[in-house]
């Protein structure tokens, strides 16, 4: 019997600590690292953050991050990459990234006017190549964001772009094609290489959804019933605990 309440108590406290971890995780969203960038192409390099909950930035095509990684003794933080490998020391007055390129022999590249210092661009890996064979028109689908929605259209076909270490490009049963900066205007000679006409801005079809702020207030007020079914469970749980070890010392 002793046995058998040794292990509820044991199993009430993992309910409590899951319970307690799934709260932490519910109110909290870590921002992404930043990296060093490196295009091996253009003999590029830069800084690179993919964002938080707030903001989304993407790697342009033919663009790889690598993380800052600590010495051993902690005195250095050091980036790998196929160029080969850069010290970064934390008394140094250059911006990490541009000390990195520095010492790899790559140009370093920055937008004085981006907020963030990053080469990382709004939601590109939302955007899709869209087909359509019957009118054999080609163009943009993109889904939309927190503000609005389209869908694609009937006969449309939407195909993903793939990325490797030094190009973007897409393939599509009418054939595969690369693309590069400006990602719109390419797309355009794109579609004309598959034999498509191009069609500008978006094809997807609008759909009315929530205004943004009641979508916010609607999230806000879910969230905060979440987190307090989670602290009564919590606190349930702590004073069925406590109670057990009172009654198994009598």
């Amino acid at each position: 019997m002793a046995s058998h309440g040794r292990s509820t108590i044991q199993a009430r406290w993992i309910v409590l600590v899951a319970a307690s971890a799934l709260l932490v995780s519910s109110t909290t969203l870590a921002p992404a690292p930043v990296q060093v960038a490196i295009n091996y192409k253009t003999k590029q390099c830069a800084t690179y953050w993919g964002g938080d909950e707030y903001v989304q930035l993407d790697l342009p095509p033919g663009w790889i991050a690598y993380d800052y990684q600590f010495s051993n003794d902690g005195d250095y933080q050091f980036v790998e990459t196929r160029a080969g490998t850069c010290k970064l020391y934390t008394n140094a007055t250059v911006d990490p990234a541009e000390s990195c390129c520095s010492q790899l022999g790559y140009h370093y590249i920055h937008d004085s006017n981006n907020l963030y210092n990053s080469i990382g661009v709004y939601g590109l890996r939302f955007k899709k190549i869209a087909l359509n064979d019957k009118t054999r028109q080609c163009g943009i689908f993109w889904a939309g964001d927190e503000n609005t929605s389209y869908d694609l259209p009937r006969g449309w076909t939407a195909y993903n772009y793939q990325l490797s270490d030094t190009e973007t490009f897409v393939e599509t049963p009418a054939g595969m094609c690369t693309l590069s900066e400006p990602w719109t205007l390419n797309l355009q000679s794109c579609c004309s290489r598959l034999g498509y006409s191009y069609v500008p801005n978006n094809v997807g079809v609008e759909v009315k959804i929530m205004p943004h702020d009641q979508t916010v207030m609607l999230y806000n007020i879910v969230s905060s019933l979440i987190v307090v079914i989670i602290v009564a469970i919590a606190i349930w749980l702590a004073i069925l605990v406590k109670k057990e070890i009172t009654a198994s010392k009598k």
